[in-house]
């Protein structure tokens, strides 16, 4: 049985988010998309796909279900959706001053990578952003998040980034 354009389109963007999808992103992204999300993924769930968790999120019935809808985009597809993604989490995490939605976001753009973002100003923003996150997991004691978040803001910066980005490197 062949799943509707909707639908695809619904487990691809869940299966970039990760195991499991909050009503809150979903809102984010539904807006930004201008599709309703929830809406497609209750349908997802109706096939099997997903299930919905109480009022607060969406998650796949088995991870293998997830590896499944993220392995059939293109890699350069799924690079620009983790982009796309994160940034307009990153955007809705700024103005609620939210952290949950700021590590959310930072994990869609880290999986992307620096090589979807064009804009310099972008790339040292994310950079900075990295540099931010990395800390206070560090002071969090969460050493492991905090490597990950160095290595990949130092990623974003140009390669003469200890002579002109000092700061961030």
């Amino acid at each position: 049985d062949i799943l509707p354009s909707d639908l695809k389109m619904g487990l691809e963007v869940a299966s970039c988010i990760g195991a499991a999808v909050s009503m809150t992103v979903l809102g984010i992204l539904s807006s930004h998309l201008k599709v309703d999300l929830a809406g497609i993924l209750e349908r997802v769930a109706e096939k099997g796909f997903m299930d919905r968790v109480g009022t607060e999120k969406y998650r796949f019935v088995h991870y293998r279900v997830q590896q499944e809808a993220y392995k059939t985009m293109a890699e350069h597809r799924r690079s620009e959706h983790h982009t796309t993604f994160g940034l307009a989490i990153y955007s809705q995490a700024c103005s609620d001053n939210d952290d949950d939605l700021l590590r959310i976001s930072l994990n869609q753009i880290n999986r992307a990578g620096p090589g979807t973002i064009t804009d310099l100003r972008q790339k040292a923003m994310i950079a900075a952003l990295n540099l931010k996150v990395g800390r206070r997991s560090a002071t969090l004691t969460d050493f492991a998040y905090a490597y990950f978040c160095f290595k990949n803001g130092i990623s974003f910066l140009n390669e003469d980034h200890w002579k002109h980005q000092y700061q961030l490197s």
